[in-house]
């Protein structure tokens, strides 16, 4: 085969293309939704943090019985609706942990049971609340008196 019937050879050399765009459509749009997902989580952890929070500031705290039948026990109150009440019986130390909720003068306190997973609600009637008194009636009408720990 001579020269001439050489057909040319097709180069590799690709054709010049356009600088690649740092943030195409696609890519804009993902930052846009990523934007707005961080803004829409602020707007909802001030709300439910300071505007709507789940326990009045009043109600957290430490508080210890002082009067009634679980002279003694504790109950630590969360501002984000937890809490974790301790009492001594025949030795022992027992520990419940429950989330806590208030409508009106009632306070709800629900724990999950460790072994049938089932939860359980309690529901407390607030007789009285102030500083450094807590003083409230489960549904058997026994009453408790507590005050805050320092």
């Amino acid at each position: 085969m001579s020269r001439k019937n050489r057909k040319p050879q097709v180069g590799n050399a690709a054709a010049p293309t356009a600088p690649a765009k740092p943030f195409g459509p696609g890519r804009r749009v993902w930052l846009i939704l990523l934007a707005c997902l961080a803004g829409a989580a602020v707007v909802s952890f001030i709300l439910f943090r300071f505007v709507f929070p789940p326990v009045p500031a009043d109600l957290v705290g430490n508080w210890q019985v002082t009067e009634g039948p679980l002279r003694g026990a504790t109950l630590e109150i969360h501002a984000n609706g937890t809490a974790v009440a301790s009492v001594d019986k025949q030795g022992k130390k027992l520990v419940s942990r429950s989330t806590v909720k208030v409508e009106e003068n009632r306070l709800f306190l629900t724990t999950q049971d460790s072994k049938t997973g089932e939860q359980e609600t309690v529901v407390q009637t607030i007789l009285n609340l102030s500083d450094n008194e807590l003083v409230i009636r489960d549904e058997d009408k026994l009453v408790y008196r507590m005050r805050r720990k320092p």
